[in-house]
């Protein structure tokens, strides 16, 4: 169908060419806008649906539910354990040490 609507904008802007009245001229330029859109939609309709995913390869309710879970708490199974507030607040104070004695030289 896309082949159409491409054939039938093209068909409308030779046309353009040939028509004398601004009354046609302006409907076959509505013509050439309302194919060509659909031609387009219909071309991206078809290239989304060839690089779709099939329905094998879409993820199952149980390894979705297993994606959640990690989602919701993400340091459940981690080996590492976050870092106290004092440690952050340090760390920072360390940092701005450092700055003011790089700018005091």
């Amino acid at each position: 169908m896309r082949w159409i609507f491409l054939l039938a904008a093209l068909t409308c802007a030779a046309l353009m060419f040939a028509i004398d009245t601004p009354g046609w001229l302006a409907l076959d330029i509505l013509g050439v806008l309302v194919f060509a859109t659909l031609a387009v939609f219909g071309f991206a309709a078809a290239r989304i649906d060839d690089r779709a995913r099939t329905d094998g390869a879409m993820l199952t309710a149980t390894e979705l539910a297993e994606i959640r879970a990690r989602a919701a708490n993400p340091l459940a199974g981690s080996p590492v354990a976050p870092a106290s507030e004092d440690a952050v607040a340090g760390s920072i104070a360390a940092l701005r040490a450092r700055s003011e004695a790089r700018r005091n030289r």
